[in-house]
């Protein structure tokens, strides 16, 4: 694989979790992560994390908790990513802006995110995510029609 094909495999595991997220797909969702794959929520970004998942099974349970809003919507934007010299690992970080729409309030709960990414290849040569932590920077509660 060259080195453009493996930026966007790295590309595609983010797009893929958004996805993922919005559809309430657990199993797109944890598609992203190895199976040992780690996620930790820091809410504030620069705080220890308030939340932590391991594994495809705690991982799964992610899309659960966001059947609480009737709707979420991640839109991706700024990404840069880093491959080691080995081919095996690489770094990446990702802004988001998403969007949780609950209608019985008309109000739209917006985080502004950055993923901190780490990514290995599995024994099959896939870029898969070892470790995504999550920062909130902001959040924003807009009202909606």
């Amino acid at each position: 694989m060259t080195t453009h094909d493996d930026l966007e495999a790295l590309r595609d595991l983010s797009d893929r979790y958004a996805a993922g997220a919005d559809h309430r797909d657990p199993a797109l969702y944890t598609s992203v992560f190895l199976p040992e794959g780690h996620l930790y929520v820091h809410n504030p970004a620069d705080g220890p994390p308030m939340g932590q998942r391991h594994g495809h099974e705690a991982l799964a349970r992610v899309t659960e908790l966001l059947g609480k809003y009737d709707l979420t919507f991640h839109f991706l934007g700024n990404r840069r990513y880093a491959l080691a010299g080995d081919g095996l690992t690489a770094t990446g970080e990702v802004n988001c802006i998403a969007h949780h729409i609950t209608r019985a309030d008309a109000t739209d709960h917006v985080m502004h995110i950055r993923y901190e990414d780490r990514y290995a290849r599995a024994a099959d040569g896939t870029w898969g995510i070892d470790e995504r932590r999550l920062r909130v920077l902001f959040t924003e509660t807009r009202r909606i029609d």
